[in-house]
Protein backbone atom coordinates (compact mmCIF):
# COMPACT_ATOMS: atom_id res chain seq x y z
CA UNK A 1 0.00 0.00 0.00
CA UNK A 2 1.65 3.35 -0.99
CA UNK A 3 0.74 6.87 -2.88
CA UNK A 4 0.97 8.00 -5.91
CA UNK A 5 0.24 11.21 -7.92
CA UNK A 6 -1.91 11.52 -11.08
CA UNK A 7 -1.91 14.07 -13.46
CA UNK A 8 -6.28 15.04 -13.87
CA UNK A 9 -7.90 16.99 -16.44
CA UNK A 10 -9.85 18.72 -14.03
CA UNK A 11 -6.71 20.15 -11.91
CA UNK A 12 -3.83 21.87 -12.41
CA UNK A 13 -2.42 20.20 -9.35
CA UNK A 14 -1.73 16.41 -9.25
CA UNK A 15 -4.09 14.48 -7.50
CA UNK A 16 -3.08 11.73 -4.63
CA UNK A 17 -4.24 8.56 -4.61
CA UNK A 18 -3.40 5.64 -2.54
CA UNK A 19 -3.03 2.61 -4.25
CA UNK A 20 -2.18 -1.32 -3.77
CA UNK A 21 -0.29 -3.87 -5.67
CA UNK A 22 -2.35 -7.10 -6.74
CA UNK A 23 -1.61 -9.91 -9.07
CA UNK A 24 -3.92 -10.57 -12.00
CA UNK A 25 -3.41 -13.15 -14.64
CA UNK A 26 -1.68 -10.70 -16.44
CA UNK A 27 0.60 -9.91 -13.68
CA UNK A 28 1.07 -7.60 -11.30
CA UNK A 29 -1.02 -4.77 -11.02
CA UNK A 30 -1.59 -1.33 -8.83
CA UNK A 31 -5.29 -1.14 -7.91
CA UNK A 32 -7.24 2.08 -6.45
CA UNK A 33 -7.96 2.01 -3.16
CA UNK A 34 -9.33 5.63 -2.41
CA UNK A 35 -8.44 8.47 -4.58
CA UNK A 36 -7.56 11.86 -2.20
CA UNK A 37 -7.95 14.58 -4.54
CA UNK A 38 -5.90 17.53 -4.57
CA UNK A 39 -6.82 19.19 -0.60
CA UNK A 40 -4.44 16.79 1.34
CA UNK A 41 -0.82 17.80 1.48
CA UNK A 42 1.34 14.87 3.04
CA UNK A 43 5.04 15.88 2.68
CA UNK A 44 6.90 13.39 0.61
CA UNK A 45 8.97 12.02 3.20
CA UNK A 46 6.04 11.10 5.29
CA UNK A 47 3.70 9.37 2.68
CA UNK A 48 5.57 5.96 3.85
CA UNK A 49 5.26 6.03 7.07
CA UNK A 50 1.31 7.23 6.52
CA UNK A 51 0.33 4.14 4.02
CA UNK A 52 1.52 2.12 7.10
CA UNK A 53 -0.68 3.50 9.60
CA UNK A 54 -3.62 3.23 6.95
CA UNK A 55 -3.00 -0.31 6.41
CA UNK A 56 -2.43 -1.45 9.97
CA UNK A 57 -5.60 0.18 10.79
CA UNK A 58 -7.97 -1.48 7.95
CA UNK A 59 -6.44 -4.49 9.04
CA UNK A 60 -6.95 -3.86 13.06
CA UNK A 61 -3.07 -4.28 13.62
CA UNK A 62 -1.85 -2.75 17.04
CA UNK A 63 1.30 -1.15 15.84
CA UNK A 64 4.96 -1.77 17.49
CA UNK A 65 5.97 1.94 16.38
CA UNK A 66 5.05 5.54 18.34
CA UNK A 67 3.85 7.91 15.78
CA UNK A 68 3.65 11.05 15.21
CA UNK A 69 0.20 12.70 15.99
CA UNK A 70 0.38 14.68 12.64
CA UNK A 71 0.84 11.84 10.86
CA UNK A 72 -2.10 10.01 12.90
CA UNK A 73 -4.71 13.10 11.61
CA UNK A 74 -3.43 12.34 8.23
CA UNK A 75 -3.94 8.49 8.12
CA UNK A 76 -7.62 9.20 10.12
CA UNK A 77 -8.96 11.00 7.12
CA UNK A 78 -7.92 8.72 4.43
CA UNK A 79 -9.35 5.58 6.40
CA UNK A 80 -12.42 8.16 7.02
CA UNK A 81 -12.83 8.66 3.15
CA UNK A 82 -11.91 5.23 2.43
CA UNK A 83 -15.31 3.79 4.72
CA UNK A 84 -17.10 6.29 2.62
CA UNK A 85 -15.95 6.06 -0.80
CA UNK A 86 -12.77 3.47 -1.51
CA UNK A 87 -12.79 0.17 -3.19
CA UNK A 88 -10.90 -1.13 -0.76
CA UNK A 89 -11.92 -5.39 0.14
CA UNK A 90 -8.50 -6.46 0.97
CA UNK A 91 -9.85 -7.79 4.07
CA UNK A 92 -12.15 -10.04 2.61
CA UNK A 93 -8.94 -11.47 0.93
CA UNK A 94 -6.95 -11.85 4.04
CA UNK A 95 -9.77 -13.72 5.79
CA UNK A 96 -9.99 -16.08 2.99
CA UNK A 97 -6.20 -16.22 3.02
CA UNK A 98 -5.48 -17.20 6.17
CA UNK A 99 -8.58 -19.08 7.69
CA UNK A 100 -6.12 -22.02 9.11
CA UNK A 101 -4.45 -19.35 11.00
CA UNK A 102 -7.93 -17.99 12.90
CA UNK A 103 -8.91 -21.44 14.89
CA UNK A 104 -8.43 -19.99 18.06
CA UNK A 105 -10.18 -17.02 17.39
CA UNK A 106 -13.61 -16.53 18.00
CA UNK A 107 -15.74 -16.17 14.87
CA UNK A 108 -19.49 -16.21 14.09
CA UNK A 109 -21.39 -15.19 10.78
CA UNK A 110 -23.70 -12.13 11.47
CA UNK A 111 -26.39 -10.36 9.83
CA UNK A 112 -24.51 -7.29 8.49
CA UNK A 113 -27.78 -5.47 7.44
CA UNK A 114 -28.93 -5.47 11.20
CA UNK A 115 -25.66 -5.22 12.49
CA UNK A 116 -26.53 -1.86 15.49
CA UNK A 117 -24.19 0.89 17.03
CA UNK A 118 -25.43 2.55 20.37
CA UNK A 119 -25.59 3.21 23.84
CA UNK A 120 -22.57 5.69 23.53
CA UNK A 121 -20.75 7.61 26.64
CA UNK A 122 -18.62 9.91 26.32
CA UNK A 123 -15.50 8.79 27.32
CA UNK A 124 -12.30 11.60 27.20
CA UNK A 125 -12.94 14.22 29.29
CA UNK A 126 -13.73 11.19 32.50
CA UNK A 127 -10.91 9.21 31.43
CA UNK A 128 -8.77 12.31 32.37
CA UNK A 129 -10.91 13.49 35.34
CA UNK A 130 -10.44 9.51 36.55
CA UNK A 131 -6.93 9.52 36.19
CA UNK A 132 -5.67 12.88 37.75
CA UNK A 133 -7.94 11.60 40.63
CA UNK A 134 -5.84 9.09 41.23
CA UNK A 135 -3.01 10.46 40.67
CA UNK A 136 -3.75 13.57 43.23
CA UNK A 137 -4.52 10.16 45.63
CA UNK A 138 -7.92 11.43 46.33
CA UNK A 139 -9.59 8.46 47.50
CA UNK A 140 -6.78 8.32 50.26
CA UNK A 141 -6.91 11.91 51.28
CA UNK A 142 -10.91 11.23 51.54
CA UNK A 143 -10.34 8.04 53.53
CA UNK A 144 -8.13 10.01 55.65
CA UNK A 145 -11.15 12.46 56.53
CA UNK A 146 -13.54 9.94 57.01
CA UNK A 147 -15.31 8.75 54.28
CA UNK A 148 -16.06 5.75 53.49
CA UNK A 149 -15.38 3.82 50.16
CA UNK A 150 -19.59 4.52 49.02
CA UNK A 151 -18.98 8.02 50.19
CA UNK A 152 -15.53 8.30 48.33
CA UNK A 153 -17.03 7.23 45.03
CA UNK A 154 -20.07 9.61 45.36
CA UNK A 155 -17.28 12.31 45.94
CA UNK A 156 -15.60 11.16 42.87
CA UNK A 157 -18.95 11.56 40.63
CA UNK A 158 -19.99 14.86 42.32
CA UNK A 159 -16.18 15.85 41.23
CA UNK A 160 -16.29 14.24 37.80
CA UNK A 161 -19.61 16.26 37.00
CA UNK A 162 -18.53 19.27 38.43
CA UNK A 163 -15.13 19.33 36.09
CA UNK A 164 -17.22 18.11 33.26
CA UNK A 165 -20.50 19.20 32.99
CA UNK A 166 -21.54 21.62 35.97
CA UNK A 167 -24.86 19.68 36.64
CA UNK A 168 -27.38 20.70 39.59
CA UNK A 169 -26.92 17.76 42.43
CA UNK A 170 -30.17 16.41 41.16
CA UNK A 171 -29.27 16.07 37.13
CA UNK A 172 -26.38 14.07 38.41
CA UNK A 173 -27.95 10.44 37.72
CA UNK A 174 -29.18 11.54 34.75
CA UNK A 175 -25.42 12.75 34.08
CA UNK A 176 -24.51 9.56 34.41
CA UNK A 177 -26.64 7.86 32.10
CA UNK A 178 -24.03 10.12 29.34
CA UNK A 179 -20.33 9.53 30.26
CA UNK A 180 -18.09 6.44 30.65
CA UNK A 181 -17.64 7.04 33.91
CA UNK A 182 9.53 28.31 48.63
CA UNK A 183 11.07 30.39 50.73
CA UNK A 184 12.34 29.50 54.22
CA UNK A 185 12.49 32.96 56.53
CA UNK A 186 14.52 33.07 59.27
CA UNK A 187 11.95 34.44 61.98
CA UNK A 188 8.54 33.11 61.34
CA UNK A 189 7.18 32.24 57.99
CA UNK A 190 5.68 34.90 56.32
CA UNK A 191 3.64 34.75 52.36
CA UNK A 192 5.18 37.08 49.49
CA UNK A 193 2.04 39.27 48.61
CA UNK A 194 1.58 40.15 44.74
CA UNK A 195 -0.47 42.97 44.41
CA UNK A 196 -2.24 44.42 41.29
CA UNK A 197 -2.17 48.37 40.23
CA UNK A 198 -5.56 48.50 41.42
CA UNK A 199 -4.17 47.66 45.01
CA UNK A 200 -1.37 49.18 45.07
CA UNK A 201 -3.19 52.14 47.33
CA UNK A 202 -1.12 54.35 49.95
CA UNK A 203 -3.12 52.82 52.69
CA UNK A 204 -2.07 49.35 51.55
CA UNK A 205 1.80 50.28 51.34
CA UNK A 206 1.79 51.75 54.77
CA UNK A 207 0.30 48.49 55.70
CA UNK A 208 3.14 46.67 53.90
CA UNK A 209 5.68 48.49 55.51
CA UNK A 210 4.20 47.75 59.05
CA UNK A 211 5.90 44.21 58.57
CA UNK A 212 9.47 43.99 58.54
CA UNK A 213 9.63 40.37 57.33
CA UNK A 214 6.41 40.46 55.07
CA UNK A 215 7.27 39.95 51.15
CA UNK A 216 5.90 41.73 48.20
CA UNK A 217 5.72 41.85 44.70
CA UNK A 218 3.51 44.54 42.75
CA UNK A 219 2.95 46.33 39.58
CA UNK A 220 3.79 50.43 39.85
CA UNK A 221 1.61 53.04 39.53
CA UNK A 222 2.26 55.31 36.23
CA UNK A 223 3.62 57.93 38.25
CA UNK A 224 5.98 55.72 39.36
CA UNK A 225 6.73 54.04 36.07
CA UNK A 226 7.75 57.81 34.57
CA UNK A 227 10.47 58.08 37.09
CA UNK A 228 12.58 54.83 34.84
CA UNK A 229 11.47 56.59 31.79
CA UNK A 230 15.38 57.11 30.67
CA UNK A 231 16.09 53.57 31.85
CA UNK A 232 13.09 52.72 29.73
CA UNK A 233 14.55 54.00 26.62
CA UNK A 234 18.28 53.25 27.47
CA UNK A 235 18.81 50.47 29.27
CA UNK A 236 19.89 46.77 28.01
CA UNK A 237 16.76 44.69 28.59
CA UNK A 238 17.11 40.85 28.18
CA UNK A 239 14.49 38.72 26.61
CA UNK A 240 12.33 36.61 28.56
CA UNK A 241 12.92 32.84 27.74
CA UNK A 242 9.96 30.12 27.26
CA UNK A 243 7.23 32.28 25.71
CA UNK A 244 8.05 30.95 21.80
CA UNK A 245 4.27 31.17 21.30
CA UNK A 246 3.79 34.05 23.01
CA UNK A 247 4.41 38.22 22.47
CA UNK A 248 7.63 38.85 23.39
CA UNK A 249 8.67 40.29 26.90
CA UNK A 250 11.56 41.99 27.28
CA UNK A 251 12.73 42.48 31.31
CA UNK A 252 15.66 44.73 33.04
CA UNK A 253 16.45 44.37 36.83
CA UNK A 254 17.39 47.44 38.93
CA UNK A 255 18.23 48.28 42.72
CA UNK A 256 17.02 51.48 44.52
CA UNK A 257 17.26 51.85 47.65
CA UNK A 258 15.75 49.10 49.63
CA UNK A 259 13.64 48.11 46.69
CA UNK A 260 14.25 45.88 43.62
CA UNK A 261 12.68 46.88 40.20
CA UNK A 262 11.91 45.23 37.24
CA UNK A 263 11.12 47.09 34.01
CA UNK A 264 9.40 44.88 31.58
CA UNK A 265 8.42 45.71 28.03
CA UNK A 266 5.74 43.34 26.23
CA UNK A 267 4.83 43.28 22.89
CA UNK A 268 1.31 41.91 23.49
CA UNK A 269 0.93 44.37 26.26
CA UNK A 270 2.05 47.37 23.40
CA UNK A 271 -0.56 46.28 20.95
CA UNK A 272 -3.48 46.21 23.60
CA UNK A 273 -2.38 49.91 25.01
CA UNK A 274 -2.19 50.97 21.74
CA UNK A 275 -4.97 50.47 20.67
CA UNK A 276 -6.97 50.91 23.54
CA UNK A 277 -5.55 54.63 23.68
CA UNK A 278 -6.37 55.22 19.75
CA UNK A 279 -10.36 53.84 20.74
CA UNK A 280 -10.25 56.50 23.60
CA UNK A 281 -9.15 59.48 20.87
CA UNK A 282 -11.54 58.38 18.50
CA UNK A 283 -14.36 58.56 21.72
CA UNK A 284 -12.95 61.64 23.10
CA UNK A 285 -12.79 63.91 19.79
CA UNK A 286 -16.29 62.10 18.64
CA UNK A 287 -18.04 63.77 22.29
CA UNK A 288 -16.16 67.26 21.54
CA UNK A 289 -17.08 66.89 17.52
CA UNK A 290 -20.96 66.44 19.14
CA UNK A 291 -20.21 69.32 21.35
CA UNK A 292 -19.46 71.32 19.26
CA UNK A 293 -22.07 71.14 17.04
CA UNK A 294 -24.92 71.85 19.60
CA UNK A 295 -22.80 74.57 20.72
CA UNK A 296 -22.71 75.85 16.61
CA UNK A 297 -26.62 75.15 16.80
CA UNK A 298 -27.49 76.75 19.61
CA UNK A 299 -28.76 73.92 21.53
CA UNK A 300 -25.89 74.29 24.21
CA UNK A 301 -25.47 78.10 24.81
CA UNK A 302 -24.58 78.03 28.64
CA UNK A 303 -20.51 78.87 28.99
CA UNK A 304 -20.97 76.95 32.45
CA UNK A 305 -22.78 73.46 31.41
CA UNK A 306 -20.22 74.07 28.66
CA UNK A 307 -16.78 74.01 30.52
CA UNK A 308 -18.61 71.60 32.30
CA UNK A 309 -19.30 69.11 30.22
CA UNK A 310 -15.91 69.46 28.66
CA UNK A 311 -14.58 68.80 32.49
CA UNK A 312 -16.09 65.94 32.48
CA UNK A 313 -14.94 64.98 29.23
CA UNK A 314 -11.29 65.16 30.50
CA UNK A 315 -12.26 62.97 33.55
CA UNK A 316 -14.09 60.06 31.49
CA UNK A 317 -10.82 59.84 28.90
CA UNK A 318 -8.10 61.01 31.56
CA UNK A 319 -5.70 58.86 29.65
CA UNK A 320 -5.69 60.54 26.72
CA UNK A 321 -7.19 63.73 27.63
CA UNK A 322 -3.53 64.99 28.89
CA UNK A 323 -2.81 64.86 25.13
CA UNK A 324 -4.80 67.21 24.04
CA UNK A 325 -5.04 71.57 24.19
CA UNK A 326 -8.93 72.17 24.53
CA UNK A 327 -10.19 75.77 24.36
CA UNK A 328 -14.06 77.11 24.33
CA UNK A 329 -14.28 80.67 23.31
CA UNK A 330 -17.73 82.48 24.10
CA UNK A 331 -19.34 84.39 21.86
CA UNK A 332 -19.30 87.68 21.69
CA UNK A 333 -21.61 90.55 21.13
CA UNK A 334 -21.47 94.63 21.95
CA UNK A 335 -22.58 97.47 20.39
CA UNK A 336 -21.52 101.28 19.84
CA UNK A 337 -23.07 104.39 18.73
CA UNK A 338 -21.32 107.30 17.58
CA UNK A 339 -21.89 110.62 20.15
CA UNK A 340 -22.32 112.82 17.57
CA UNK A 341 -24.98 110.69 15.62
CA UNK A 342 -28.61 109.81 16.75
CA UNK A 343 -30.67 106.78 16.01
CA UNK A 344 -34.10 105.92 16.82
CA UNK A 345 -35.55 105.74 20.54
CA UNK A 346 -37.10 102.47 19.54
CA UNK A 347 -33.90 100.72 17.96
CA UNK A 348 -31.69 101.59 20.72
CA UNK A 349 -34.49 99.88 23.00
CA UNK A 350 -34.35 96.67 20.60
CA UNK A 351 -30.24 96.62 20.90
CA UNK A 352 -30.59 96.90 24.89
CA UNK A 353 -33.04 94.08 25.55
CA UNK A 354 -31.39 92.02 23.00
CA UNK A 355 -27.72 92.62 24.70
CA UNK A 356 -29.49 91.85 28.02
CA UNK A 357 -30.50 88.22 26.78
CA UNK A 358 -27.13 87.84 25.44
CA UNK A 359 -25.54 88.44 29.08
CA UNK A 360 -27.77 86.44 30.56
CA UNK A 361 -27.71 83.80 27.95
CA UNK A 362 -31.00 83.62 27.59
CA UNK A 363 -30.59 83.46 23.31
CA UNK A 364 -28.34 81.42 21.56
CA UNK A 365 -25.96 81.91 19.06
CA UNK A 366 -28.45 81.41 15.80
CA UNK A 367 -31.02 83.31 17.50
CA UNK A 368 -28.83 86.50 17.51
CA UNK A 369 -27.57 86.46 14.35
CA UNK A 370 -31.37 86.49 13.28
CA UNK A 371 -32.64 88.93 15.29
CA UNK A 372 -29.82 91.57 14.17
CA UNK A 373 -30.66 90.38 10.28
CA UNK A 374 -34.47 91.47 11.21
CA UNK A 375 -33.15 94.93 12.85
CA UNK A 376 -31.03 95.78 9.74
CA UNK A 377 -33.93 95.29 7.80
CA UNK A 378 -36.41 97.30 9.87
CA UNK A 379 -34.12 100.21 10.99
CA UNK A 380 -31.50 99.78 8.23
CA UNK A 381 -30.53 103.60 8.40
CA UNK A 382 -29.69 103.09 12.07
CA UNK A 383 -28.39 99.90 12.01
CA UNK A 384 -25.74 101.20 9.37
CA UNK A 385 -24.87 104.10 11.72
CA UNK A 386 -24.46 101.66 14.78
CA UNK A 387 -20.54 99.93 15.39
CA UNK A 388 -21.93 95.81 15.95
CA UNK A 389 -19.58 93.31 17.10
CA UNK A 390 -20.56 89.51 16.48
CA UNK A 391 -17.95 86.73 17.23
CA UNK A 392 -19.31 83.68 16.96
CA UNK A 393 -18.36 80.82 19.54
CA UNK A 394 -16.07 78.54 18.86
CA UNK A 395 -14.89 74.83 20.53
CA UNK A 396 -11.07 73.93 19.61
CA UNK A 397 -9.09 70.82 19.97
CA UNK A 398 -5.60 69.69 19.25
CA UNK A 399 -2.98 66.97 20.20
CA UNK A 400 -0.21 67.84 22.37
CA UNK A 401 2.70 65.99 20.12
CA UNK A 402 4.84 66.24 22.38
CA UNK A 403 3.29 64.70 25.57
CA UNK A 404 1.71 62.33 23.12
CA UNK A 405 4.93 61.04 21.71
CA UNK A 406 6.25 60.97 25.40
CA UNK A 407 3.05 58.57 26.23
CA UNK A 408 3.49 56.33 22.90
CA UNK A 409 7.36 55.18 23.90
CA UNK A 410 5.93 54.13 27.24
CA UNK A 411 3.07 51.70 25.42
CA UNK A 412 3.52 48.01 26.84
CA UNK A 413 6.04 49.11 29.58
CA UNK A 414 5.23 48.23 33.00
CA UNK A 415 7.19 48.16 36.34
CA UNK A 416 6.95 45.41 39.37
CA UNK A 417 8.27 46.52 42.85
CA UNK A 418 9.41 43.77 44.75
CA UNK A 419 11.51 43.85 48.45
CA UNK A 420 12.67 40.36 47.56
CA UNK A 421 16.64 41.11 46.59
CA UNK A 422 17.12 37.31 46.09
CA UNK A 423 15.12 36.72 43.28
CA UNK A 424 16.41 36.70 39.70
CA UNK A 425 14.61 38.95 37.47
CA UNK A 426 12.84 35.45 35.72
CA UNK A 427 11.97 34.83 38.84
CA UNK A 428 9.80 38.03 39.91
CA UNK A 429 8.04 38.40 37.02
CA UNK A 430 6.94 34.42 37.17
CA UNK A 431 5.90 35.24 40.45
CA UNK A 432 3.67 38.37 39.68
CA UNK A 433 2.05 36.31 36.31
CA UNK A 434 0.96 33.65 39.15
CA UNK A 435 -1.98 36.52 39.61
CA UNK A 436 -3.13 36.39 36.25
CA UNK A 437 -3.41 32.43 36.94
CA UNK A 438 -5.51 32.97 40.22
CA UNK A 439 -7.58 35.35 38.52
CA UNK A 440 -8.52 32.42 36.13
CA UNK A 441 -9.14 30.56 38.96
CA UNK A 442 -11.99 32.45 40.17
CA UNK A 443 -13.43 32.47 36.75
CA UNK A 444 -12.90 28.92 36.18
CA UNK A 445 -14.85 28.66 39.90
CA UNK A 446 -17.76 30.45 38.63
CA UNK A 447 -17.77 29.10 34.82
CA UNK A 448 -16.26 26.12 34.23
CA UNK A 449 -16.74 24.42 37.92
CA UNK A 450 -20.50 25.76 38.75
CA UNK A 451 -19.43 27.68 41.98
CA UNK A 452 -22.12 29.98 40.96
CA UNK A 453 -25.46 30.00 41.18
CA UNK A 454 -26.18 28.53 44.29
CA UNK A 455 -29.04 27.18 44.91
CA UNK A 456 -28.59 25.45 48.59
CA UNK A 457 -31.02 26.85 51.78
CA UNK A 458 -29.14 25.21 54.71
CA UNK A 459 -25.20 25.71 55.25
CA UNK A 460 -24.39 22.81 55.51
CA UNK A 461 -25.57 22.02 51.51
CA UNK A 462 -23.64 25.35 51.03
CA UNK A 463 -20.13 24.11 52.07
CA UNK A 464 -20.84 20.81 50.40
CA UNK A 465 -21.56 22.74 46.78
CA UNK A 466 -18.54 24.70 47.63
CA UNK A 467 -16.31 22.05 48.74
CA UNK A 468 -16.55 20.15 45.83
CA UNK A 469 -16.07 22.98 43.64
CA UNK A 470 -12.36 23.74 45.28
CA UNK A 471 -11.52 19.67 44.85
CA UNK A 472 -12.87 20.11 41.18
CA UNK A 473 -10.45 22.89 40.62
CA UNK A 474 -7.38 21.05 42.04
CA UNK A 475 -8.34 18.55 38.92
CA UNK A 476 -8.65 21.14 36.76
CA UNK A 477 -5.50 23.08 37.67
CA UNK A 478 -3.88 19.98 37.87
CA UNK A 479 -4.87 19.09 33.99
CA UNK A 480 -3.75 22.52 32.75
CA UNK A 481 -0.43 22.41 34.77
CA UNK A 482 0.85 19.14 33.12
CA UNK A 483 -0.73 20.29 29.97
CA UNK A 484 1.74 23.30 30.41
CA UNK A 485 4.62 21.09 31.42
CA UNK A 486 4.32 19.99 27.90
CA UNK A 487 4.33 23.17 25.46
CA UNK A 488 -0.09 23.01 25.68
CA UNK A 489 -1.22 25.93 27.08
CA UNK A 490 -5.06 25.23 26.03
CA UNK A 491 -7.19 26.19 28.91
CA UNK A 492 -9.70 22.70 30.36
CA UNK A 493 -12.68 24.02 28.47
CA UNK A 494 -11.07 23.52 24.65
CA UNK A 495 -9.09 20.23 26.06
CA UNK A 496 -12.87 18.65 27.35
CA UNK A 497 -14.03 19.67 23.98
CA UNK A 498 -11.63 17.86 21.87
CA UNK A 499 -11.50 14.54 23.83
CA UNK A 500 -15.27 14.72 24.18
CA UNK A 501 -15.63 12.86 20.87
CA UNK A 502 -13.83 9.78 22.08
CA UNK A 503 -16.62 7.64 23.27
CA UNK A 504 -17.06 4.10 24.67
CA UNK A 505 -19.56 2.07 22.32
CA UNK A 506 -21.49 -1.01 22.16
CA UNK A 507 -21.42 -3.12 19.12
CA UNK A 508 -24.36 -5.56 18.90
CA UNK A 509 -23.63 -8.50 16.26
CA UNK A 510 -26.85 -10.35 15.28
CA UNK A 511 -25.69 -14.11 14.43
CA UNK A 512 -27.14 -16.24 11.97
CA UNK A 513 -27.46 -18.56 14.94
CA UNK A 514 -29.63 -16.69 16.45
CA UNK A 515 -27.17 -15.13 18.96
CA UNK A 516 -26.49 -11.66 19.73
CA UNK A 517 -22.87 -10.52 20.46
CA UNK A 518 -22.60 -7.39 22.43
CA UNK A 519 -19.09 -5.75 22.34
CA UNK A 520 -18.81 -3.31 24.40
CA UNK A 521 -15.47 -1.19 23.82
CA UNK A 522 -13.66 2.26 23.44
CA UNK A 523 -13.47 3.81 20.25
CA UNK A 524 -10.27 4.29 18.03
CA UNK A 525 -8.80 7.57 18.94
CA UNK A 526 -7.84 10.20 16.23
CA UNK A 527 -4.76 12.06 16.47
CA UNK A 528 -6.32 15.04 18.44
CA UNK A 529 -7.22 12.76 21.01
CA UNK A 530 -4.13 11.21 21.50
CA UNK A 531 -2.01 14.48 21.15
CA UNK A 532 -4.30 15.51 24.65
CA UNK A 533 -3.79 12.14 26.12
CA UNK A 534 0.31 11.71 25.20
CA UNK A 535 0.27 14.98 26.63
CA UNK A 536 -1.01 13.89 30.28
CA UNK A 537 0.24 11.12 30.62
CA UNK A 538 -3.17 9.00 29.77
CA UNK A 539 -2.85 5.29 29.32
CA UNK A 540 -5.48 5.11 26.42
CA UNK A 541 -4.71 1.51 25.01
CA UNK A 542 -5.86 -0.73 27.72
CA UNK A 543 -9.00 0.16 28.67
CA UNK A 544 -11.10 -2.67 29.45
CA UNK A 545 -13.45 -4.72 26.48
CA UNK A 546 -16.74 -6.69 27.54
CA UNK A 547 -18.38 -9.02 26.07
CA UNK A 548 -21.24 -11.07 26.44
CA UNK A 549 -24.02 -12.89 24.87
CA UNK A 550 -27.89 -12.28 24.28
Amino acid sequence: MFFREAISKNSKSPVLQLVENIRTEKGPRQRLIVSLGTYLKIPKEKRREVARIVKERLFGQQSLFEYDSQLIAYADKIIKKIQTEGKWDSVREQVCKFKKAIKDKSTAEIFIDDVQHGYDRELGPVLIGHCFWERLNFSTILSDCGFNKTQIKTAQISLLNRLIAQDSEHSIISWLQTVAIEDDFKDKPMPTIIFDRGMVSDDNLKLLNKYDNLKYILMCRPNEESIFTQDFHNQQFSLLEGRDRKPKVEIFLKEVDDAVYLLCKSEGRKAKETAMRNKAEERLEAELTNLSNQIQKGRENNPVNIERRIGKFKERHSKVARYYEIKYQHREFSYTVPDDIGIAKRFSNSLKKLKDKADKNEISFPALGKKLTEFNQKYTSDYLKTNIHLKKPTLTWAIIDEIQDKGKKLDGNYLLKTNRKGLKQAEIWNLYVMLTRIENAFRDLKSYLGLRPNYHQKEQRVDGHIFISILAYHLLHSIEHTLRQNGEHSRWATIRRLVSTHNYSTIQLPTTKGTVINVRKPGIPEAVHINVYDKLGIDYKNLPIKKNLA
